[in-house]
């Protein structure tokens, strides 16, 4: 296991702080909001080792309880989407750090991630707290999302890919 260097909190806390800021830019569509705190995750997820990019995203959640109101906000319809962010982006970051950050298996960890992490706990959170089937959370919690997440990981790939080595 890698020792924990000062680089790698920093640079966890820096992207902690980014996607809590991703999470203030937000468009009101419905019960979940679109933000850009998921393209930090997937930031995370690429530039990071992934316990790290797992931890910013643990601190991500510690600050959206602090500024939204206590550990309430993590219960309430966002609460698996957050939870989600964080095996997202040890999930991602895992494959992509096997497969040396390379553009297609970057897409594919990407998309891994959102779908078993982020959607897969958002859908799950969202139907025991709203007590609605699977069809209905799907269809305000996800399918909404398709076409933004996909640019969001299009434009972490391309990004992400290029400032990498001035990370590493």
């Amino acid at each position: 296991m890698a020792k924990i260097t000062v680089k790698g909190i920093v640079l966890c806390g820096i992207f902690a702080a980014l996607t809590v800021v991703g999470s203030r830019i937000a468009i009101p569509i419905g019960a979940v909001p679109v933000t850009l705190a998921t393209f930090f995750t997937y930031m995370a997820a690429y530039l990071l080792p992934p316990r790290y990019a797992a931890a910013s995203q643990i601190l991500f959640i510690m600050a959206a309880a602090f500024f939204d109101g206590g550990i309430g906000a993590l219960l309430g319809p966002l609460g698996g989407f957050r939870i989600g962010m964080v095996l997202c982006a040890f999930l991602a970051g895992l494959v992509i750090r096997k497969t040396g950050g390379k553009t297609i298996p970057g897409i594919l960890a990407l998309t891994g991630g959102t779908l078993f992490g982020i959607y897969l706990f958002g859908i799950l959170w969202y139907m025991a707290l709203k007590s609605v089937p699977f069809s209905a959370a799907f269809s305000v919690c996800v399918l909404p999302f398709i076409p933004g997440d996909s640019l969001k990981i299009a434009l972490t790939v391309l990004i992400a890919g290029r400032i990498r080595k001035w990370v590493n």
